[in-house]
């Protein structure tokens, strides 16, 4: 086992991970964490390389975030939103009019697509959050979420701004019982 290559990877891994899972992990835990799995399983990563390599040790450390996420939510009462479930809620119910009139329960059918929160609860947070986004960030969530338009590069790019902007925005209203504006 190249323990150099290894750390180089769990180094790139993490800093995905944390791009994601920001709110409530640091970058060093999560390579920390990589690395001490790693170690403990006693896998022979010999045969990956490259992006092979860091997508393994991604789902490692995705673990790892996901508990921590748990974690947090226990011990504060409070939910933290990640990247993934703000593009879920965009993509599978945010601008559908069904889920909209949906009524808080646990047991919607998007349930487990945003962890332990209701689909109606999501969907009046994001409302809120949205108010605050800068125009330029929402106006690339519509034409992406929205209307369903191919985004150039550019819009990608902007694209993926604007999701963390909100998501930041939602976890400061969570975090801090207040909501502050995020330009971008």
């Amino acid at each position: 086992m190249d323990w150099d290559q290894l750390i180089k990877a769990a180094d790139i891994a993490a800093r995905n991970l944390h791009r994601v899972h920001r709110a409530y992990t640091e970058h060093d835990d999560i390579k920390q964490e990589i690395l001490l799995r790693v170690a403990a399983e006693e896998q022979d990563f010999s045969n990956y390389s490259g992006n092979g390599l860091i997508t393994i040790l991604i789902k490692m450390g995705d673990r790892y975030c996901k508990a921590e996420r748990r974690r947090y939510a226990y011990h504060a009462a409070e939910f933290l939103y990640s990247t993934d479930d703000v593009r879920k809620i965009l993509k599978l119910a945010y601008y559908n009019e069904e889920s909209r009139n949906t009524i808080p329960a646990r047991e919607d059918h998007h349930h487990d697509d945003i962890d332990n929160k209701s689909i109606a609860a999501a969907i009046w947070d994001i409302d809120e959050a949205m108010e605050r986004l800068h125009d330029g960030h929402r106006g690339v969530i519509e034409k992406r979420y929205l209307l369903g338009d191919e985004l150039t590069q550019a819009d990608r790019m902007k694209l993926s701004r604007a999701v963390q902007n909100l998501t930041d925005i939602l976890n400061a209203t969570n975090i801090n019982g207040k909501v502050e504006t995020i330009d971008g």
